[in-house]
């Protein structure tokens, strides 16, 4: 339970204080709600007058109350306490993507009469109450690896800077993450959107199995054959045979599955190498 005083009224002689007690906020996504909401007159006067306390509270820019009243009779014995519920334990939600809200009191004496907007003496107060943080879930697979970063949360319009643990996985190297979102991130890099984020690491493996260079003919121009670890990446071909090897420009797979290099003859040189 929370709470905190608007300030103290002063009529017929007599002071009046009012307290606002609250249940502790809870968020549920974009919004938040506030619970058993209470406005508390007390006073410490001896020759309490008769007299009407009305009470109004706005939350978030909106009114919950309107001139809810207690009730002080004549000679009320002292000290005394009234009570006006504001709101109750069902809850008051309402979307809030801040970290706080505003709220504003006002209660004065309206006298015994039947006119309750007199106005005999008043007290208010502007002020604002804290309420969780609006996060963003950022989660990490490390798509076969190990090592993935924990979990971290994106605050409502504050940067995140992204972990910069590298997670492994052998016979790979890591090249960054996948965004659920459509972006790739590095380690450390920001991250400013406010939305839940999946990073799925990216590999590329150290090598390839080639899936058919068998047949090959001397002079021919084989067809290499692999499937790409991601179409994201680019690649490069190396051959040997003995003491040569031959390595191919940059190959950008693309959004294929399967990928055929064809434009590399084994030269006449090479075969004067081979064996009968």
């Amino acid at each position: 339970m929370a709470s905190f005083t608007v300030g103290t009224l002063w009529t017929g002689g007599c002071a009046y204080i009012c307290t606002i007690s609250y249940d502790t906020i809870t968020r549920s996504g974009d919004n938040v709600k506030i619970k058993n909401v209470k406005a508390t007159i007390t006073s410490d006067s001896q020759y309490q007058t008769q007299n009407r306390i009305a009470v109004s509270v706005d939350i978030n820019g909106v009114n919950k109350a309107y001139n809810k009243t207690v009730l002080y009779a004549q000679d009320t014995s002292y000290p005394s306490s009234k009570e006006v519920v504001i709101i109750d334990s069902s809850g008051y939600e309402f979307n809030c993507l801040n970290d706080s809200f505003p709220v504003s009191v006002t209660f004065r004496s309206t006298g015994y009469g039947d006119n309750w907007d007199s106005d005999f003496g008043s007290a208010n107060k502007s002020t604002s109450i804290s309420c969780p943080e609006r996060t963003y879930p950022v989660t990490f697979n490390a798509n076969g690896g190990s090592g993935a970063p924990a979990a971290q949360s994106k605050i409502y319009n504050k940067e995140l800077t992204l972990s910069s643990t590298v997670p492994t996985y052998s016979g790979f190297a890591f090249k960054g993450w996948s965004g659920s979102n459509g972006t790739t991130y590095q380690p450390g890099s920001k991250y400013n959107t406010n939305a839940d984020l999946t990073l799925t690491a990216i590999w590329q493996a150290l090598t390839t199995d080639l899936e058919n260079i068998d047949d090959i003919e001397i002079g021919e121009a084989p067809e290499i054959a692999w499937t790409p670890q991601s179409a994201d990446l680019t690649y490069r071909l190396e051959l040997s045979l003995g003491e040569w090897s031959w390595e191919s420009e940059e190959l950008s797979p693309g959004s294929t599955d399967r990928y055929v290099y064809d434009r590399y003859m084994i030269p006449p040189t090479v075969c004067e190498q081979l064996p009968d």
